[in-house]
């Protein structure tokens, strides 16, 4: 069984994508301060060395000195701005999340799947098969296996910002975890990946465990 659903956020998620944002919120206040404050010691540094140390037989060495105050000094600003690019994008989407006020749900129950062997540290990837005749694909780092997931019973809630990117990430165990029934190598992955026929996350399609490489390549 496998079925998609959409409802308001929960209290629980509002707090924890509100709670994500004030650390992000937070980091972008740091790296300000950070630079400003690098930014005066710098400065200040150089008129330190130009001042004490500026004689005409040290002036090659405080001009080299001087330089490489000014090159670490435009190093720490562009880091800054490059740095506050990202947070301003991660922060409209943890807005832009709250804003939409919807959340996705999965819900799923199996009795059969299969899993990627994983050993290359890439992202886990499960096929379950949840009809007789239909898999569902399940991909990313949110879904790495616990003492619990792969679960024959569960609900996954997904919240998006902006662009469609994932905020937030929660899964619901509700029957038992059980072992894959089929082990796909590595080697498989790469190679649909290559063919450029690697499904997308949550991404359903015919077929059966029995004949699931050739409903891969297909």
């Amino acid at each position: 069984m496998f079925q998609v659903l959409q409802r308001p956020l929960s209290e629980i998620e509002k707090e924890s994508i509100f709670t994500e944002l004030e650390r992000v919120e937070k980091k972008k206040r740091f790296h300000f301060i950070f630079t400003i404050a690098s930014s005066i010691l710098l400065v200040v540094s150089g008129f330190a060395i130009f001042f004490l140390l500026g004689s005409e037989d040290q002036l090659k060495l405080v001009m080299i000195a001087i330089a490489l105050i000014v090159f670490y000094g435009f190093s720490v600003i562009w880091g800054y701005f490059n740095n506050k690019k990202f947070f301003d994008s991660t922060i409209d989407e943890y807005m832009q999340a709250l804003q939409n006020d919807c959340a996705k749900v999965y819900k799923c129950y199996f009795d059969d799947y299969a899993a990627f062997e994983n050993k290359s540290l890439d992202d886990p990837a499960f096929i379950f098969q949840v009809e007789d005749d239909l898999m569902l694909f399940v991909s990313g780092r949110d879904f790495y296996e616990t003492d619990q997931f792969p679960n024959s019973d569960f609900e996954i809630s997904r919240v998006a910002g902006e662009d469609g990117k994932v905020v937030y990430n929660h899964i619901e165990c509700k029957g038992i975890k059980i072992s894959p029934k089929v082990v796909l190598s590595d080697y498989l992955k790469k190679e649909l990946r290559d063919l450029k026929k690697y499904p997308e996350s949550f991404k359903t399609f015919q077929g059966n465990l029995s004949n699931l490489n050739l409903q891969l390549f297909n």
